[in-house]
């Protein structure tokens, strides 16, 4: 290790060695990195093409002329239209704006819409995330007498398209800095370079800077990364009614927005826009003064959002489905009957899942063709992948990380072949799985180490969260939480313990035997002041490492005792209770909140064997105390009435945002239990509930303008589960405490 980029990172060895990983090797380079404010960034006037580009655009203004800003369909090409624009009337033009529709117009610049805008009167069309392979669109437009400058930032194709001046960081060396650029990062250089870096710039754009760049998924290196740190507090205080109104429909708190809320909740509510129907209201959004507006146009986004779900886990689960050969170089799959607007998710989702480059493919009837999506994945590029097999295609366009082409149907065969074969040349180890940066104890999983690793954030892709690995550990607990897509451990080696959370998780168990090696990043689960920490899971494999054998417990019989008298006997026990009014004077903890203590005492019985599994694991203690009551249980109905209630409160308290496994906590039940009573009570139109995000919903007053398809079934389910609870409550009450033991270790 240099000793210098050791002595930036303050002596500190992990640190350091995430900092090399990142390509740091001096200590100067270790220092912009972790304090954006010493980076020096381009200026937008030394952009190759950018004096070009602004004088044309001046002589027009300057003219009277109409200026037509042309974008694209995705977060990034919205929100660098409404830079361009916001920057062009800042400039005193006679501006417009088209966004495409992705199924009538396609991607690029559209030959009758050209004739439609030159009708219209517009002499300049300035794109943006678009334009640099529409080469003969370039020179029909200026056939209707129209100047074109093109702004993008994907591949240019070998001949250029004959504009007026072209900005694309593709052209520039591999190692420039501004080569990472999204559609958005060109638009807002040249928003820059046209208003001087005056008129508010940069701070004014930042937000959008943020929106654009984090949900293209383009790397948070170099520029990215200086932009994206300045503009994440920008972001957090936007004056944009629309995204403060599409940040309260997607129950973030605007102060606290984290990358992570990006590209999670705010870039697929745009995005959705332009997969299932059309994007320029979002445009619309994005601009708008008018906060009742804005607010109406957010809430028609989260609409579409949740239609846009239901399409993605339908087309998912038949993806997953079809996968035959889970080991090939590349995924490689077509359905006539997809949607088009969201394959591009379902590939990203499946080469993040299995390591390697996803190409997903359907029928667009009109045109005759198939079209398909890929997403890169083992560091394989899908845009030099689809290069090589051009002669197959009808057309294809994109960058490193995601790319849209069309085929012949009758070639998709050939195509896959093809695919493959230049996929398994390419990365033949594609498919291995998450990298570990650094191997950690369970002892050594603490607060100032997340700490630590959130000083290279924020991140992304080109700059992702470190991964650790901790060896030969148990699993002690683990059980499934919503719909079974997620899974909830608790791994351990001797005294340490750790909670984890996997979130889509395979839907094979993970063994529970001793030996497993766990990869994973740290995480911070936040919720109404309470903060934890815990394992974000990436991965499980055997371990060659030998666990430590699990000591045997102790369990007491001291069902019905007076939880006061409990707490005079154990003063130095964990109390665990949920459901219902906790015992007067005894520090109670729920099963989020179990910390390690000698003696366990349970003061109520958990919803099912996972969860109490769960809690003494946690809890890892030589005692447990059965300690509970036998105590009336309520009904469906007293059950929904309680939940409704727990419901308004979110409304009011916390914007309408619901922690499931935080409620269900709270009513001493699953979180599937919670999630179908909720359902329930929209299909009894008391509700709107949103569809869960990494255990999280959204509520709204009733009634719903959009009830889930699941909603149908959820009364049916509702009792079920409540019935299974409450035969496990009746086991607990009565079963000698060695069978209730016994439920724990036949998972061991």
């Amino acid at each position: 290790m240099p000793p210098d980029l050791l002595a930036a990172a303050g002596g500190d060895e992990l640190l350091a060695h995430l900092l090399y990983r990142r390509g740091c090797r001096t200590g100067e380079e270790a220092r912009k990195f972790l304090d954006w404010r010493l980076y020096e960034p381009v200026r937008p006037f030394l952009f190759p093409g950018m004096r070009e580009a602004v004088a044309v655009v001046e002589r027009a203004v300057a003219a009277g002329r109409r200026v037509c800003v042309y974008g694209d369909y995705d977060a990034d090409g919205v929100t660098a239209a409404s830079i361009l624009v916001e920057a062009l009337r800042r400039a005193g033009a006679d501006v417009t704006y088209h966004i495409p529709d992705r199924f009538r117009e396609g991607y690029g610049l559209n030959r009758n819409v050209l004739e439609h805008l030159a009708a219209e009167g517009v002499r300049l069309i300035v794109t943006c995330d678009t334009g640099i392979a529409s080469v003969e669109e370039v020179a029909y437009a200026g056939e209707l007498g129209m100047e074109v400058v093109v702004t993008d930032h994907h591949q240019p194709p070998a001949v250029l398209p004959p504009a007026a001046a072209i900005v694309n960081p593709k052209l520039l060396a591999p190692d420039h800095p501004t080569r990472v650029l999204a559609g958005v990062g060109v638009a807002f250089l040249l928003a820059g370079a046209l208003l001087r870096e005056g008129e508010g710039w940069p701070e004014a754009f930042l937000d959008l800077f943020v929106l654009g760049t984090i949900a293209d998924a383009v790397p948070l290196t170099a520029e990215n990364r200086y932009w994206v740190a300045r503009g994440l507090p920008c972001l957090r205080a936007t004056r944009r009614p629309g995204l403060a109104a599409l940040m309260q429909a997607a129950g973030i708190d605007p102060g606290a927005a984290t990358e992570e809320d990006v590209a999670y909740q705010l870039a697929p509510r745009i995005n959705a826009a332009g997969r299932l129907e059309a994007a320029r209201p979002v445009v619309e959004m994005l601009l708008t003064a008018d906060a009742a507006r804005a607010a109406e146009l957010a809430a028609w986004l989260d609409r579409v959002n949740a239609q846009r779900r239901e399409l993605c886990e339908l087309i998912g689960e038949e993806a997953e489905a079809r996968l035959e050969d889970r080991n090939a170089p590349a995924i490689v799959l077509f359905d006539p009957h997809w949607h088009e607007g969201v394959i591009g998710i379902v590939a990203g989702r499946l080469a993040e899942r299995y390591g390697r480059p996803a190409f997903l493919l359907t029928t667009r009837a009109e045109e005759e063709v198939a079209v398909g999506s890929a997403r890169a994945g083992a560091g394989v590029s899908v845009y030099d992948v689809l290069a090589a097999c051009a002669d197959e295609l009808v057309r294809f366009g994109g960058h490193e990380a995601a790319a849209g082409f069309a085929v012949e149907p009758e070639r998709i065969p050939r195509l896959a072949s093809r695919i493959q074969a230049v996929v398994g040349g390419r990365c033949p180890e594609a498919g291995g799985g998450p990298v570990a940066e650094w191997e950690l104890g369970l002892d050594a999983v603490r607060r100032e180490v997340y700490e630590k690793v959130q000083l290279l954030a924020p991140f992304g892709a080109g700059n992702p969260a470190p991964v650790f690995v901790t060896r030969g550990v148990s699993v002690l607990a683990q059980r499934p939480t919503l719909n079974g897509k997620h899974l909830r451990l608790v791994v351990g080696r001797e005294e340490h313990r750790c909670s984890a959370i996997w979130w889509s998780a395979p839907r094979d168990p993970v063994p529970a035997a001793d030996g497993v090696d766990v990869l994973y990043e740290l995480g911070l689960d936040r919720w109404q002041g309470e903060e934890r920490l815990e394992l974000v899971v990436r991965d499980i494999v055997p371990s060659a490492a030998v666990a430590a054998p699990a000591a045997e417990e102790e369990w007491l019989d001291l069902r019905g005792s007076d939880p006061a008298e409990l707490l005079r006997s154990y003063p130095e026990a964990v109390f665990y209770h949920e459901g219902g009014p906790a015992p007067a004077g005894v520090p109670v903890s729920h099963r989020y909140g179990v910390k390690a203590a000698p003696t366990l005492v349970l003061l109520a019985i958990p919803p099912d064997p996972a969860v109490l599994r769960e809690i003494v694991a946690l809890a890892n203690a030589r005692r447990i105390v059965l300690g509970y009551r036998d105590e009336p249980l309520p009904g469906v109905k007293v059950f929904l009435k309680t939940l409704l209630g727990m419901a308004k409160y979110a409304l009011n308290r916390h914007a309408g945002v619901v922690d499931l496994g935080r409620l269900a906590a709270a009513l001493g039940e699953l979180e599937g239990t919670v999630y179908y009573g909720l359902l329930a009570l929209v299909q009894a139109g008391a509700l709107e509930v949103s569809t869960p995000e990494h255990n999280r919903v959204l509520v709204k007053k009733g009634p719903p303008e959009h009830v889930p398809p699941e909603a149908a079934r959820a009364g049916t389910l509702l009792r079920k589960l409540l019935g299974e609870s409450r035969a496990f409550r009746r086991f607990c009450l009565k079963a000698p405490a060695a069978d209730i033991a016994a439920t724990i270790f036949r998972q061991r």
